[in-house]
This record gives C-alpha cells, sequence and structure tokens, in this order.
C-alpha cells in the first residue's frame, strides 16, 4: 500500500473503511509506514465532500500493544473495544505488574515485605494460592500481621457467603481487608473490585494468570475516558513471586512484564540470560536455527526449537572457509539457501563414481529385496543414477506398492519415491560420503521484513541457477554448509579463453523487488558463532514479540 501511495498509481480518494489484519504485528515491524496511511486516511475521509460518507476501523491482532493504544486514542472516534482474553485485558487496563525474585522458602518473607499494611486509600487485596495447604500456611503467616484478614479454599465453603458478605463491605482511608484463596475459588467468589493480587502460586498457564487479574477489572483504565491522567499511578497492581522452582516460565514472565512497561529487576534478567542459557544448552542435538544461517539473526530465540550456538564436534567444517570455488546448485530451497555440489577443478570424485555406477547398472540391476531406514540404495531418474538414504519407512499395510522418504544424498533434495523402484548398492558405492553441500548466498533477505521469500523469487532464481555451474568466494564454513558472497555465473567467449560474468546471483534477487540488502549477514555470524549470542538473546529476552492465542477487534 505504501508504494501505492508513494507512486500515486492509486490515492484511494474514495476510501471508507480501513481494516488492520494482524494490527500489533504491523505496528512492530512497521510503524513508521502505519503511521503514514493512516495519516492519509485521516486527510482522505476529513473532506468537506465527504461529510456524508461512513468512516470505520477495524483492527484486529492477537496481542494489546502501544501502538493499537495510539491507534484508538489519536484516529478512532467513540471506539468499541474487544478482548477476549483477561491477560490482555490487564494490559489494556494499565494493572501495575511488580516482580520479586526470591527463594521459595523465602516466600512467606517476601510477600509481607511487599504488603502495605497501612495504605493511603482504602485497599483490597487478594493473595491466591495453589492449593488448601497453601492456603491455610499464608493465612496464619498473615493473620498475625493484618486486621482484617480473610480465608477461602474448597475445605471451608461453608463460610463462602461470610466472606463475600465482609469483602463487600465499604472500608475507610488506611484500612487493607486481605483474602488469602485458591485458584479454583476465584470463580465462585466473583471478585472484580480487588486493588492488588499477590500470585503466592505461580499461575500454571496464560488463562489462569488472566482470570486471576480479571479480578481487578473494575479498577482497569477505561481509554475511552480520554481525561484519564496519564502520570496517575494505576489503581490495580498485580505482585508476582518468582522462585527457582517456576525457573521454565521466566523467559515468558519477562516478556509480558516488558509488554506492561514494568521495571526489569537486572537479577530478574540475569536469572532469565541463565535459564535460556541452560536451555540452548540442551540443544546440542538439534541443527542450527536455518533463520540464523539465512539471514544472521532469529526472530525469537527463546521459542524457536533448533540450536543457536556452536557445537564444535557437529559443526566442524568440512569445507574450505575461504577461497573461490565452482559450486553447481541443484535443490533451491530458497531464494538464498541451496543444495548442491562442490564441483573440483581438477579430479571430481563425483563425476568417477557416478561414471562407474551407470556402467554397473548398464548390466546389472537388482532391486532392493528389503528397504530399510537408513540404509543406502540406488535409484534411476532419465538416465541418472542417484544415491538416497532411506529416511522413512511407513507402514505397508495391505497396499501393492509404497513410498518411502528418501534423501539424494548427493544433492541434498528429500522427497517420496516409490519402494519397488529402490535399487541395491554395491558397497564400492557407498564409501564415498554424500557429496551434497547447503550453500547460503549472503547479504540479501526478503522485502518488508519477512522471514520467509515469495514463492516468485524462489521460482526465478531456481529456473536461473539449478543446474549451472557457478564461480563463487566462500567467506564462512560451518559443518556442511557454506556461505558465499559472490556467486557468479560465468560464461566462456566462443573462440577465446576469456571468459564474462553473465549474471550475479545477489544482484538477481535484489532486481526482481523481493530482496533487500542485508549488509549485516556476515557480521552477525561471526559474533554468534564467536560464541558472543548473550547479547541477542537478552535482546529476545525483553523483546515485545509475545504471541498468544487470543483476538482483540478493534472498531467505531
Amino acid at each position: 500500500m505504501m508504494r501505492l501511495l508513494d507512486a500515486q498509481c492509486f490515492l484511494f480518494l474514495r476510501l471508507c473503511h480501513l481494516v488492520l489484519d494482524e494490527a500489533d504485528v504491523l505496528y512492530s515491524q512497521a510503524p513508521e509506514q502505519m503511521s503514514v496511511i493512516l495519516k492519509h486516511f485521516q486527510k482522505v475521509v476529513s473532506g468537506e465532500e465527504r461529510s456524508s460518507c461512513p468512516r470505520q476501523i477495524i483492527a484486529v491482532g492477537s496481542r494489546w500493544s502501544a501502538g493499537i493504544e495510539a491507534l484508538v486514542r489519536e484516529h478512532m472516534i467513540y471506539p468499541s473495544v474487544i478482548i477476549t482474553v483477561m491477560e490482555e485485558a490487564a494490559l489494556y487496563g494499565r494493572v501495575h505488574q511488580r516482580a520479586q525474585l526470591c527463594l521459595d522458602c523465602d516466600k512467606i518473607s517476601v510477600l509481607l515485605g511487599s504488603l502495605d499494611f497501612h495504605p493511603p486509600k482504602p485497599q483490597k487485596t487478594l493473595i491466591i494460592t495453589n492449593s488448601a495447604e497453601e492456603t491455610e500456611h499464608v493465612y496464619k503467616a498473615v493473620v498475625n500481621t493484618a486486621v482484617f484478614t480473610l480465608k477461602a479454599h474448597e475445605d471451608v465453603t461453608d463460610q463462602f457467603d461470610f466472606v463475600i458478605d465482609q469483602w463487600r463491605k465499604d472500608i475507610g482511608h488506611g484500612t487493607q481487608v486481605i483474602l488469602v484463596t485458591t485458584n479454583d475459588c476465584l470463580k465462585a467468589l466473583g471478585i472484580r473490585d480487588a486493588t492488588c493480587v499477590v500470585h503466592y502460586g505461580f499461575p500454571s498457564s496464560p488463562k489462569l494468570f488472566g482470570s486471576r487479574l480479571f479480578c481487578m477489572s473494575e479498577h482497569f483504565r477505561n481509554l475511552s475516558d480520554m481525561d484519564h491522567a496519564e502520570s496517575s499511578s494505576p489503581a490495580a497492581q498485580s505482585v508476582l513471586l518468582l522462585s527457582e522452582l517456576n525457573a521454565r516460565h521466566v523467559c515468558g514472565v519477562l516478556r509480558y512484564l516488558r509488554r506492561s512497561g514494568a521495571l526489569l529487576p537486572p537479577e530478574l534478567l540475569q536469572f532469565a540470560l541463565g535459564v535460556q542459557q541452560a536451555k540452548e544448552d540442551r540443544k546440542t542435538d538439534r541443527p542450527l536455527c536455518s533463520s540464523l544461517k539465512s539471514f544472521g539473526f532469529c526472530r525469537d530465540s527463546t521459542v524457536c526449537p533448533d540450536r543457536h550456538m556452536i557445537n564444535k564436534s557437529l559443526d566442524h567444517p568440512k569445507h574450505p572457509d575461504s577461497g573461490t570455488i565452482m559450486v553447481l546448485p541443484l535443490c533451491i530451497k530458497s531464494a538464498n539457501v541451496y543444495s548442491g555440489r562442490i564441483v573440483s577443478r581438477k579430479d571430481d570424485c563425483y563425476e568417477t563414481l557416478a561414471a562407474e555406477m551407470n556402467a554397473h547398472y548398464g548390466s546389472e540391476r537388482r532391486c532392493a529385496v528389503e528397504v530399510l531406514k537408513g540404509e543406502l540404495y540406488a535409484i534411476q531418474e532419465e538416465n541418472i543414477y542417484n544415491r538416497v538414504r532411506v529416511m522413512e519407512v511407513p507402514e505397508k499395510g495391505e497396499q501393492l506398492f509404497s513410498s518411502v522418504t528418501a534423501c539424494f544424498i548427493d544433492e541434498g533434495r528429500t522427497q517420496e519415491v516409490k519402494s519397488h523402484q529402490l535399487l541395491q548398492l554395491p558397497p564400492q558405492f557407498q564409501d564415498l560420503p554424500g557429496q551434497a553441500v547447503e550453500i547460503i548466498l549472503c547479504r540479501a533477505q526478503p522485502v518488508d521484513g519477512e522471514v520467509v521469500w515469495n514463492p516468485k523469487v524462489t521460482r526465478a532464481i531456481s529456473q536461473k541457477i539449478k543446474g549451472k555451474l557457478h564461480q563463487a568466494r566462500v567467506v564462512m564454513s560451518v559443518g556442511n554448509t557454506v556461505w558465499v558472497d559472490p556467486m557468479v555465473r560465468m560464461t566462456r567467449v566462443p573462440g577465446l579463453k576469456t571468459y564474462i560474468n553473465e549474471y550475479n546471483v545477489h544482484a538477481e534477487i535484489l532486481a526482481s523487488g523481493f530482496g533487500v540488502n542485508n549488509p549485516q549477514h556476515v557480521d552477525l555470524l561471526k559474533r554468534v558463532f564467536q560464541g558472543d549470542e548473550n547479547a541477542n538473546t537478552l535482546q529476545h529476552l525483553t523483546d515485545d514479540r509475545f504471541i498468544t492465542n487470543i483476538q482483540i477487534s478493534l472498531m467505531f
């Protein structure tokens, strides 16, 4: 849309309705473009000749964010806000979030230290535990300090009416009522007017966390009240007690606190960094993150299942890490990631192997009697015999013919093949290791901050380079992957010993309009591969990209 506006192809002069899908992503990935588009919308709909026309903005997203709040405040008249998940409603309502890091054995003392027993304003505090036993334990500790302390759990349901009656009574300044209860009792109690929720028992899910915060919904900030004082302290606050038993949840908690605008204690950041480091250490057998290799960064290493650090045993370079090589791309995975072979300028072992295989199967063809996972076989494609490794053998059942998943170890592609097409591979053809190499072209990434290449540019690059010999300069090598820059197709001039550059693959990607330059690619890779990943991890830990299965809708 920005390109259309810049080129003045369309000015959208009859624009009445603007629908923003994944509005939170739009604001996090393209805030400047959103600002320009909304200003243009405002300009179009505010003209005198459009005074009788409808005007509407609908924004749908998965989370509440500062960008959506600005959209409601600055561009919507009489907005209607619909939030279907309570932890996001708490962000909308500006509940003040606070986290206390402590040892599990010290939680009671930290709890007592976090309570204000002489508040300047009337305060109703809800302390939520995970069991009846925990409720009794906390109640005994608090009742000796606070004047008005109540308890409610599954074993004292006969007292619920009394507890609810006492809770709903009006209280004066300097008074605090404390109710200690469990998760299962919240719905029965129906509390909506608490001013503070203390999470003594850690919430086991975001949904449970949101239901606890909803106990303060009567004190949520209402965005439609434009006269709300921005500098005033939030009426509702949430205190989360974090112990060493909650280590696996700390990264998610940190992202949520970051989004709420809460102060992040340095000890919490260090704790989260240690937790994330421990998670990375458990990924030693996972492959390197494909996004990290392709672009130099991972969108969020805290949720990515793959590895982001070097494993010396797995990542020992198998190919030269510098110099000029000849590469033959055979499987085009994306616009800048290919599988193929490094072609030797002298004796090419693969060409010798291919010739011997063709001669062997020209005179003797033995079909595979039993197809086993992990074993090597041969398969014919047109006039070429390829070596394949069976990756998966499904149950045959009653089918006469079955398919297996096979990896072409000299090309790098994986696909299904008919099991009856597999041929026995003699031992002398199994000695040469698989020749497939992952080739990554540096300094190119998708346009508009995308992490997936448009199929159009991948298809165009595939048609241009597949099966053709290219000259490339190696800038890095890790495991079975080489990074090259540049990668050029060279053609010999007929009748002369002169070669010319037919095309540069990097330039072809940029010329397609679907790719942009990524100058930091190699520097980012070197930084990660040299072990300096902590800074990137810390950035992800405090990043506000937090995806949950929720829906937020706004309209006017």
